[in-house]
């Protein structure tokens, strides 16, 4: 799930799968109302007709190790999860939270940079410790 700062719950839901040396994730936003954004010009048109939005990002492993960009992308608690994994499923880790929050920020309509920033959103498990 992806945690919003100006939400106390979840507002999308996530899928992410790892072919190769690529991550892609999808997520889905069930209602933008529930994002309390003003609608603005900056909103693709396809996001005000419905009342839920979907997008899709592609993150290539091999680009993202470098320790700087680790810290620009991960938050706090997203990096103590990231330091206690090794190797190949680290960088999984980093490309799947660098997929996942930029597939949302395309989804709200800002990309990151724009109202969102890399450490507004944290990517948490579900009870069962899934980010579905």
């Amino acid at each position: 799930m992806v945690k919003h700062p100006k939400q106390d719950e979840a507002v999308a839901h996530i899928s992410i799968s790892h072919t190769g040396d690529t991550v892609h994730s999808s997520v889905i936003l069930e209602s933008l109302a529930s994002l309390h954004q003003p609608v603005s010009e900056r909103r693709p048109a396809w996001l005000e007709i419905s009342e839920s939005a979907l997008a899709h990002n592609v993150a290539y492993i091999r680009e993202l190790g470098r320790p700087k960009f680790i810290d620009v992308i991960l938050t706090p608690a997203e990096r103590e999860v990231f330091d206690k994994r090794k190797g190949k499923h680290q960088m999984e880790f980093l490309a799947g939270r660098f997929s996942i929050k930029e597939a949302y920020s395309k989804a709200i309509g800002t990309g990151i940079g724009g109202d969102v920033h890399w450490h507004d959103l944290e990517i948490v498990p579900n009870e069962s410790g899934q980010v579905c």
